[in-house]
């Protein structure tokens, strides 16, 4: 699918806004192999493959009424992409939301990502909780 990680920095980050847009995750998961291993900081255990890829990106997807990410950064090494992006837009109860964070993509020979690990600033995601008054 990518002859080279230059291709995959260009193509990735556009499919994942795409899929912000419409909420369809189906052209992001095609960029992923059927072994593929996908984990997040905020996911209890890694998922796997093409269902695994699925479900990973769908439960991204669910997390938000809204999300644009902004890509301000890119690394790239002979078989990886490291991403880093900084996301905006709304929890699903309309309080808005701002994070940052990477994500690290390596891709295997026949040029489909093999591992996708994100790391971010998981606090944009702490629920405050309001001690009562005395």
């Amino acid at each position: 699918m990518f002859t080279n990680a230059h291709h995959l920095a260009e193509h990735f980050p556009n499919a994942l806004m795409r899929m912000e847009q419409s909420r369809d995750v189906g052209e992001l998961v095609g960029f992923f192999a059927d072994g593929a291993v996908l984990s997040n900081l905020g996911a209890e255990h890694e998922t796997r493959g093409a269902d695994g890829a699925r479900h990973f990106w769908q439960a991204y997807m669910d997390r938000f009424g809204e999300v644009h990410s902004h890509f301000t950064h890119l690394h790239m090494a002979e078989r990886a992409v490291i991403l880093e992006w900084c996301s905006i837009g709304k929890h699903n109860d309309g309080r808005p939301l701002s994070y940052r964070g990477i994500s690290i993509l390596a891709f295997d020979p026949q040029g489909k990502i093999s591992e996708f690990r994100a790391f971010y600033d998981s606090a944009a995601f702490v629920t405050t909780l309001n001690s009562p008054t005395r």
